[in-house]
């Protein structure tokens, strides 16, 4: 009884929340609302039922079971809880206690134990908060896409509400579903930096908080994303008040790149000159090692700039497009190689585009785009060769690459006009 009064609860806290933000939503944009949000939670509740299931054992249950012992250790004492997640003190907790030590999963933990307060210790309620704010990140970015580029809505709303993929593994409670959100909320402001409109309190407040948790949960996301999106904004400037020709531009890109880039490698020690490739080789091998042989790619991976060029081009196609349906050996993998059989299609009909690419007002937008998808997607596949943890990893890639697929895609288009006639 009192468990079935706790779900009528938040229940109705979500739709209550979910309608106000609703309601602030213009009118052409409404529909694709409630849609997405069922589908997001719905998507939350499937992954931890897959996990328990499927899998049997799971990070997301790990976060969640040391979540509950910050939980416990703030009703006993709140001041230890505080002390433990603003500065790690570990007063009345031992660091042995918990399954998660490393500092980003921990990070999670101490996220996941706020909202575990709340909903009394109930993984399934605390996955639907999850899966809602990372709902609410998707959508603001859809809207904000729609808003800019209006022809490319429903490319838009593919890509960042309703590619299964995306939404998988983008909910309930892993790191995915923050960190995706908080990249979400930066390409927002991003794009509305490139279109020279202002951005509000709020959005610098989240966008803080984003590069925040982006940086403590998956790191390599916004250490691709913040060089390409600064590189692109500098030029951006530039380029009004200068006229120059377009080699020269893409010239200043690449130096400008670069040089934030060599930024980038001293303040990770991952990213340091001497480690990077090796810790890039290291990941691959211990993958390779773990993993059955049929759900890997093989490749002939050495710590060496040579190697990672020469392995490049099957990295992508890996991360773009594989597994093959004919590769699949399980549900979930023909799943997977069903939406990339998919993308395959939409990259093979998108080639006939690339003149309009070239003319386009918003090359620079797009040149950013693809930059930021292909390296990405080249050391992900690299340093991922497991193609079940590869689907989870890439969608801090994925749903930007189905929506530059998908936008002004004349196959695309030309469903969506038949669509539009039979409805």
């Amino acid at each position: 009884m009192a468990v079935g009064l706790l779900f009528v609860f938040h229940f109705i806290v979500i739709f209550f929340v979910s309608f106000l933000f609703w309601k602030k939503q213009d009118k052409q944009l409404r529909l694709y609302y409630w849609l997405g949000l069922v589908l997001k939670l719905a998507a939350g509740i499937t992954l931890g039922l897959v996990y328990k299931l499927h899998y049997i054992a799971g990070d997301t249950f790990g976060f969640f079971e040391d979540a509950t012992k910050l939980t416990e250790l703030f009703w006993g004492s709140p001041r230890a809880y505080f002390s433990f997640i603003i500065g790690g003190n570990e007063s009345g907790l031992q660091s042995e206690l918990l399954i998660n030590s490393q500092s980003r999963s921990l990070f999670l933990v101490k996220i996941v134990s706020f909202i575990a307060i709340w909903t009394l210790d109930n993984y399934w309620l605390t996955s639907l908060y999850f899966s809602l704010v990372s709902f609410w990140s998707g959508f603001l970015l859809f809207q904000k896409v729609s808003n800019l580029f209006p022809a490319t809505k429903s490319a838009a709303a593919i890509a960042f509400l309703f590619f299964p993929s995306v939404i998988f593994w983008s909910s309930g409670i892993i790191k995915e579903s923050l960190a995706l959100a908080g990249l979400f909320m930066l390409v927002r402001i991003y794009i509305t930096f490139l279109a020279k409109l202002k951005v509000s309190w709020w959005e610098y407040l989240l966008a803080t908080i984003s590069i925040i948790v982006g940086w403590n949960l998956k790191y390599y996301w916004i250490a691709v994303f913040i060089p390409v999106s600064i590189t692109t904004l500098l030029i951006g400037i530039v380029s009004q008040h200068s006229q120059l020709k377009s080699g020269i531009k893409i010239l200043m890109w690449v130096a400008t790149f670069l040089i934030l880039c060599f930024c980038v490698t001293i303040i990770h020690p991952n990213f340091y000159f001497e480690n990077f490739l090796l810790v890039l080789v290291d990941n691959y091998d211990q993958f390779i090692r773990i993993s059955p042989t049929a759900s890997v790619v093989h490749y002939a991976l050495e710590p060496t700039w040579a190697s990672v060029i020469l392995n490049s081009p099957s990295a992508l196609m890996t991360g773009f497009f594989r597994p093959f349906v004919w590769e699949a050996y399980n549900f979930l993998q023909l799943a997977v190689g069903i939406e990339n059989l998919f993308l395959l299609g939409m990259f093979l009909t998108a080639l006939s585009k690339w003149k309009l690419i070239i003319e386009s007002k918003h090359r620079l937008l797009i040149f950013s785009g693809i930059i930021y998808i292909v390296i990405l997607c080249v050391f992900l596949a690299l340093s991922t060769p497991n193609f079940g943890t590869l689907a989870r990893y890439k969608v801090g890639f994925q749903p930007f690459l189905v929506f530059m697929l998908l936008a002004e895609n004349p196959a695309f288009n030309w469903v969506k006009s038949r669509l539009t006639k039979l409805l």
